[in-house]
């Protein structure tokens, strides 16, 4: 193992994620490295770690999760693989950032958490928009009463998959379809943002041309313990759209747009009562992904429990939720 505030990480999956913000953002926070990558194709492998300079490839992901000059590993695999993968690698004293959602299933995710804590390891889940300037703003604006009391939300999360992102996503019932990619995004956002807990789901879903067995997008509406009540809109397949999040409360609106996203981007608008609108500044826009593995490597240099493990899977249970409500029609309990 390397010392103690340094990590070599692994890449398990040479993913779009992984190349496009995973990577650089690990090499970019001081101590941590990316020092090999698994990948199943021997060629996507090699082309991957000659464009990043990363010195060691393995076409098994079990032996470089095994390999003792591994401190941590980001899991950017399929879905169905997380379990497997973070449980395998806890099991060899590897600290885990894996993609969401963490599991298929709420029962394994609190297994990858249980093993974690017994093992004193750190594993995160990559909700990355709670380290975005925007959202942290947003949650600032809402605690200090700006809009009130919040009554409704409207969440908009609608793109056009772009084709390196399609395949398993748009054809897998076990881990494709929408809800496992943007809905447990966007109820993690939703709780982060409101400082709230959804309850429940109801919701239809989208079948739009994209998905092959599973569906393109789904609307529906969730319910929050305080009373408020969240309209969701998500879609693969709308190529003229964006994402916006509308908070209505009593006393205005805040209104963000484009912040959704993997880039820092977005604005963000007042109104209040009969008030000019007004843009409220979000702050320097930092790279979210930096900032998380900056705060994973130090609560695997401190021990401190940093932002833990479980909000994801409170997160994954309103997806599960989702995918209840759509298959059922009716309203589904979060957690029942």
């Amino acid at each position: 193992m390397s010392a103690p505030g340094d990590l070599r990480w692994g890449i398990i999956g040479a993913s779009w994620m992984a190349r496009t913000w995973m990577v650089n953002a690990i090499n970019a926070v001081p101590g941590n490295t990316v020092a090999a990558v698994s990948s199943s194709s021997n060629e996507r492998g090699a082309d991957f770690a000659r464009d990043f300079g990363i010195g060691r490839t393995f076409t098994s992901w079990e032996e470089m999760v095994a390999d003792p000059e591994i401190d941590a590993v980001y899991v950017g695999s399929t879905n169905d693989l997380h379990l497997p993968q973070t449980l395998a690698a806890l099991g060899n004293g590897v600290h885990v950032l894996t993609e969401k959602p963490v599991a298929l299933t709420v029962a394994d995710a609190e297994l990858m958490e249980r093993t974690a804590l017994a093992a004193g390891l750190v594993l995160r889940p990559n909700h990355h928009l709670r380290f975005m300037d925007t959202h942290r703003t947003v949650r600032r604006v809402i605690s200090e009463g700006l809009v009130g009391r919040v009554l409704s939300v409207r969440v908009n999360h609608t793109r056009y998959l772009p084709t390196a992102l399609q395949g398993w996503r748009l054809t897998d019932p076990a881990g494709g379809g929408i809800a496992y990619d943007i809905t447990v995004h966007d109820a993690d956002t939703l709780r982060f943002l409101l400082d709230d807990e959804i309850e429940s789901v109801a919701a239809t879903p989208l079948y739009q041309g994209m998905g092959q067995g599973v569906e393109d997008g789904v609307m529906g509406v969730m319910s929050l313990a305080s009373g408020a009540h969240a309209v969701f809109h998500e879609s693969y397949a709308q190529p003229h759209s964006g994402t916006s999040v509308e908070i209505h409360g009593t006393d205005g609106v805040l209104i963000a747009d484009d912040i959704l996203n993997a880039h820092p981007a977005g604005t963000l608008t007042l109104l209040q009562n009969d008030e000019a609108p007004r843009e409220i500044e979000t702050g320097p826009r930092a790279n979210a992904y930096e900032r998380l593995i900056g705060e994973f490597s130090e609560s695997v240099a401190t021990g401190a429990p940093g932002l833990g493990f479980g909000h994801a899977i409170r997160s994954l249970e309103v997806a599960v939720a989702t995918r209840a409500a759509m298959a059922s029609g009716v309203r589904v309990t979060v957690g029942a």
